[in-house]
């Protein structure tokens, strides 16, 4: 047998060895390159702010990827891409990548990540203003995120999906998933923009009462947690609807609060709104010179940072100059207006050739990349062919030492199981002697305690019919010789009729007939009493179902009367005990038979051979019983006996 297993070890360790030369090193290398993509990933993760190296970072993880064909990899690269492409604006390439992640994804089956890439896409759709689209996509992701019970996510989608609707004037709609986001106890920045977003709902509905109630629990709850950006949002939202309203008094001060805050923040790009804003202000208060004022200065820092919203603070210039009577300044304002509208309109014309011409060069580009790719391919092709027939030749020996080990384990599992069957056999054959001398033993048990029941009979008969007949009468015949003669022979009578008593008692405890025909737990009772008076022992006797320990079977009953005997014997024999108890209960067909004594106990570690004690075990053994014995010198002794009752066919 051991040089069966040597020549499998020996077989196997062939077989890896050769699987090892052909595959190891590939493996290796796929392995390899993986750990490369998942570094390149996490190191792009950190350029947010450097878009050209993450951009550099993701392309190289898209082509390592593609190698190794690390499917999850390209998707987490793919992902990225497109969230970079989103906050870059170019929403095409944007949703490119993020339809090519989707794909792989959706393989993958990675809930987490399908859910924030459908919230991108529809951020994505928003921005291209394809709202429809956009929504479908935000409730799926809606869906993913409540499927994993990502309560911070799927707060946020319903805030998307509110504004989605409140861009396209559904604001009942968007109100109804503002509230749902509140009701989900958002953290308190989140509450504050939540918040903004319902008074700004209101503000398109007109309702400004409700917006400005809105706006200002927003404010307040922005202030408590000192959220400086949270606060600049609502505070804009203030100064906007108090102009809208007409209350440019109101307004003034809470765009002087933007101003400030900008400056603190060095942010010139920031002050352009504020300062457009307070020249509106300023203009509805009738104080052209100081509208004027600022709209210049918006105006310089729009054309500083070339925003395009400098052709917006041109047409407010000329209305505030055309409003005070500078008509000149407001038609000058009007024409550069004018033609930036048009110049925009230009601009936007060739940025959409520019895309075309972009698309054409890139499907130029993408097809000599096939024409490349189809090239390597049939090289890739040739390598494979070789590489196939080489392994053929391996993987047919491999297969021939697989069908010799399968045979040799085969053949040893056979021998094995031939010595584990026949050993099982043996102990089987062990069992059933052991069952057998058991039962024998049982019966041999049964017989005898079945001969010395049969004995106790014919003695008490004999003492009942015999001895005791034949004191009776000479009982009677010294009465008879006391009434004839008159001698005082009442001393030899009464001793007689003790002799006659004592017989019959040890007859009528020999014989089980009185257990037969007597109710048992009367007969116990008697039983304890006549020896409770006889000894000056405290015998008390505590039953319980009384009706049910008298309805059980004769043998059952005649045994368990004798067990009582020999404990209630051994009580008075040995434990100069001034009390016990006898206690019997029955359950359903459980009996448990407690006698305690307050008497001098003995040490259980001395071993007792007491022919009692061993009448009771043989009993015990044929009624499947247990008994526990709970004794130490000086604390008196506790026997605990528990039987089944056996049912009678």
């Amino acid at each position: 047998m051991l040089e069966i297993n040597k020549l499998i070890l020996s077989v196997l360790l062939l077989f890896i060895l050769v699987f090892s030369i052909s595959e190891g090193q590939l493996f290796a290398q796929i392995i390899d390159q993986k750990a490369d993509v998942d570094a390149l990933i996490v190191r792009a993760e950190g350029l947010i702010y450097d878009v050209d190296s993450m951009e550099v970072l993701l392309h190289k993880s898209v082509e390592l990827s593609k190698i190794a064909g690390y499917d999850l990899g390209l998707a987490k690269s793919y992902f990225l891409l497109g969230e970079m492409y989103y906050r870059l604006l170019d929403n095409k390439r944007s949703l490119d990548y993020l339809q090519s992640a989707k794909e792989l994804f959706e393989v993958s089956r990675d809930g987490e990540y399908l859910m924030v890439l459908h919230k991108t896409m529809g951020n994505v759709l928003r921005n291209m203003g394809e709202h429809k689209t956009g929504m479908q996509q935000y409730k799926i992701a809606l869906r993913y995120a409540e499927e994993l019970e990502i309560k911070e996510e799927i707060l946020k989608i319903k805030n998307n999906i509110g504004i989605v609707h409140q861009e396209q004037s559904h604001y009942e709609e968007a109100i109804r998933y503002f509230n749902e986001a509140l009701a989900m106890n958002p953290s308190m920045k989140a509450k504050v923009t939540i918040l903004g977003n319902i008074g700004l709902t209101k503000q398109k509905q007109g309702h400004f009462d409700s917006a400005s109630y809105y706006y200002e629990f927003g404010l307040n709850l922005a202030e408590q947690v000192q959220d400086s950006a949270s606060v600049y949002v609502i505070v804009d939202y203030l100064t906007s609807l108090y102009w809208e309203e007409g209350r440019a008094q109101e307004a003034l001060p809470f765009c002087l609060d933007l101003v400030n805050y900008s400056l603190s923040q060095g942010n010139e790009i920031a002050l352009v709104h504020p300062y457009n804003m307070l020249g509106l202000i300023y203009n509805q208060l009738k104080s052209y010179q100081l509208a004027d004022d600022y709209y210049q200065k918006s105006l310089e820092l729009a054309r500083k940072y070339e925003l395009s919203n400098e052709v917006f603070i041109l047409a407010n210039m000329a209305i505030n100059q055309a409003a005070y009577g500078n008509y000149k300044l407001a038609y000058d304002n009007m024409f550069v207006h004018s033609q930036m509208k048009d110049t925009l309109y230009s601009l936007d014309k060739n940025k959409q050739l520019e895309e075309v011409l972009a698309k054409y060069e890139s499907e130029k580009k993408e097809k000599e990349i096939a024409m490349l790719q189809s090239e390597q391919l049939m090289q890739k092709a040739n390598l494979e062919k070789h590489e196939l027939i080489r392994n053929v030749a391996i993987v047919g020996s491999v297969c021939m030492s697989i069908v010799l080990i399968s045979f040799i384990f085969v053949y040893a599992q056979k021998l094995k199981t031939s010595q584990l069957l026949a050993q099982k056999n043996d102990e089987i054959n062990q069992q059933v002697i052991k069952d057998i001398l058991k039962e024998n033993e049982i019966k041999t048990i049964k017989a005898s305690l079945a001969g010395q029941e049969r004995e106790r009979v014919r003695i008490a008969k004999e003492l009942h019919d015999g001895v005791a007949g034949s004191l009776a009468a000479v009982k009677l015949n010294l009465r008879h010789v006391e009434d004839s003669k008159g001698l005082g022979l009442d001393l030899i009578i009464s001793a007689v009729g003790d002799i006659y008593e004592e017989v019959r008692s040890l007859s009528h405890n020999l014989t089980p007939f009185k257990v037969m025909s007597a109710p048992f737990v009367a007969l116990i009772q008697d039983y304890v009493h006549e020896i409770a008076d006889a000894t000056g022992v405290d015998f008390q006797l505590v039953t319980s179902q009384e009706l049910n320990l008298n309805d059980m079977p004769v043998q059952f009953k005649v045994d368990l009367y004798r067990i009582i005997q020999e404990l209630v014997a051994n009580v008075v024999k040995h434990a100069s005990a001034k009390s016990a108890e006898v206690s019997l209960t029955k359950n359903d067909r459980e009996i448990n038979l407690i006698v305690e004594d307050d008497g001098r106990g003995f040490d259980r570690s001395q071993k007792n051979k007491g022919i009692g004690l061993e009448n009771i075990k043989h009993r015990l053994e044929t009624l499947k019983g247990t008994m526990h014995i709970d004794s130490s010198v000086g604390r008196g002794t506790i026997v605990n006996i528990d039987l089944t009752v056996p049912v009678v066919a």
